[in-house]
């Protein structure tokens, strides 16, 4: 998957955030501050702005610019995923590509910073939708299939890629970016 490729998923998923955003605060206001949708697509943006004042081609600066943004807007989830996407950046260097086995890499980051804090219930639900798409990202390739088609196909099959049972901000937010991604994949 190209750094371009990157980069239009996550202005797609920007723009389909910020479509929501209202509906995503007055979730959130339910049991938080009641701005998440409002401070998420701020931060992308944010990071966005970091990656075209630069006009980076490295994979890990768009990465890490996404990092540094999710890990400003709070809450433990925000800063697990801002950690993990950092680390995930200072290992890849200065590739313009992620392949499947890197692919894999940054979910074991994600998936062990999550682990650490797995008595929480939302964090719960993070980890498991983060291993269920690892082991079917693992599927995939032995398939032999692009980076791209892999995560779509795996994001298609997976539950959470439609409305949970439990509806909050968070899991309205992680369906939203996955049908976002696997609409523009």
């Amino acid at each position: 998957m190209t750094n371009a490729e990157v980069l239009k998923l996550i202005l797609k998923v920007t723009e389909t955030l910020e479509n929501n955003k209202i509906y995503i605060d007055q979730l959130d206001a339910k049991l938080g501050e009641g701005d998440l949708g409002s401070k998420l697509v701020e931060n992308l943006k944010k990071s966005m702005e970091q990656v075209h004042k630069t006009d980076t081609k490295e994979m890990s600066a768009v990465i890490n610019f996404v990092g540094k943004s999710l890990g400003k807007f709070g809450g433990k989830i925000g800063k697990i995923y801002g950690q993990s996407l950092k680390e995930f950046a200072l290992q890849i260097g200065s590739k313009e590509e992620l392949d499947l086995s890197e692919l894999v890499l940054l979910l074991d980051y994600i998936i062990s910073k999550l682990k650490l804090r797995s008595k929480d219930r939302s964090v719960k639900d993070h980890l498991t939708f983060w291993l269920e798409f690892r082991q079917g990202i693992q599927k995939q390739a032995l398939s032999n299939k692009s980076t791209a088609e892999a995560i779509k196909q795996t994001l298609s099959q997976l539950k959470w890629a439609y409305p949970s049972t439990r509806s909050n901000s968070l899991s309205l937010v992680r369906v939203l970016i996955v049908r976002t991604i696997i609409k523009n994949l």
